[in-house]
Order: C-alpha cells, then sequence, then structure tokens
C-alpha cells in the first residue's frame, strides 16, 4: 500500500485525545479476553526484538526460524474496520494514537460490482517506511513482511534487501513455534 506523502507535511490528520478514546475502544474489543472477560489492550506495539548473539546460532540450527529484512521506519499496526456503514482505514503508533487513512478500502475476494464487502475488525502489523522512487519522488508505504525459512536467508540478502526502495537497519529472525510474547523475548 502506498500513499502519497510529504515528509515535511506528515500525515494529514491525527486524531485527538478523545476520538482517539472511541477508536481506541474498537481497537482493544479486536483483541484477546482475559478469564474475567475483561478486554487486554492490543499487544503488537509491544514486543521487542532482542540482538543475535553468538549462543544464537545453535537454536537456529535445531529450531525452524522465519526470516526478512527488518526495514528501517516507524513500527505501525493497521486497524481495518467498518465506521458508520463506510470502511475506514487507521494507523496506529507505538504511542497508541490513530492515523486515519483516507481514499483506501480493503474489499473481500467474494465481492463482486452489486454487493461489494470490505474486510472489518482486521489487524495487520507492518512498518511505515518513506520509499524513493528513481525519480526522487517520496512515498510512504505500509511494509507488511513476506517471511522466508530461515533457509531462505541468501534470498532476502541477495534478492529482497537490494531492492528495497527505503532504508534497511538489519535482519529479523521469528520462531516458527514460540508463541507470541509482548516485552522482551529472550527466544531469538
Amino acid at each position: 500500500m502506498s500513499l502519497n506523502y510529504n515528509p515535511q507535511q506528515g500525515l494529514k490528520r491525527k486524531y485527538n485525545d478523545t476520538t482517539d478514546q472511541n477508536y481506541y475502544k474498537k481497537g482493544k474489543h479486536l483483541g484477546p479476553t482475559n478469564s474475567l472477560n475483561t478486554q487486554l489492550e492490543i499487544p503488537g506495539l509491544r514486543s521487542q526484538p532482542i540482538s543475535f548473539v553468538k549462543d544464537h546460532f545453535t537454536e537456529l540450527a535445531n529450531e525452524n526460524y522465519f526470516v526478512c529484512e527488518k526495514s528501517d521506519g516507524i513500527r505501525a499496526l493497521m486497524l481495518i474496520t467498518i465506521v458508520q456503514d463506510a470502511p475506514k482505514v487507521f494507523l496506529i503508533d507505538r504511542h497508541n494514537s490513530y492515523w486515519d487513512i483516507q481514499n483506501i478500502a480493503f474489499p473481500l475476494p467474494q465481492s463482486d460490482d452489486r454487493h461489494i464487502h470490505y474486510h472489518n475488525n482486521t489487524i495487520i502489523d507492518g512498518e511505515l517506511v518513506e520509499d524513493t522512487e528513481q525519480d526522487g519522488t517520496k512515498i510512504l508505504s505500509f511494509e507488511v513482511k513476506k517471511m522466508e525459512l530461515s533457509y531462505g536467508l541468501t534470498k532476502v540478502l541477495e534478492v529482497d534487501i537490494p531492492n528495497l526502495k527505503h532504508k534497511n537497519d538489519g535482519l529479523i529472525f521469528t520462531s516458527s513455534i514460540a508463541p507470541y510474547a509482548t516485552g522482551t523475548c529472550n527466544k531469538m
């Protein structure tokens, strides 16, 4: 997904605290509930990576991992929802601010010309990056990673990274069996 973007202007519209609270509640209700059926916060932006150290080579050799490039941008969640019978898309940053992304919708594949159905209550984890086109035009893009199994590392290093239109600041290795954890997880 790309949006025309002027880096000096930033995103067009950020919701204020009152409006944020309404959309936050909508986003929050997409998350899991605890044993008291109380809604929990969306944890997606609270996971923290760890640095790769020598001891991780053994773990990498003995367990399946996915790998992808780590874009140098702003971590965000995309909330795709329906508001007042119309599709709406928001980006949620680490400060839990909601940014209204206008003039974009995500129709479902089973839609047709007469009945368009849209994704609703969907959260996508990604990175907001500034791509630079060949002519110098800046485009704000929401990157969603394509993960390769770790034996695809050569493809990530030799194909994916050299073809990026934005900065890269490393690699991400993700366990194929470890559960999602908020905060810092010491498992690579």
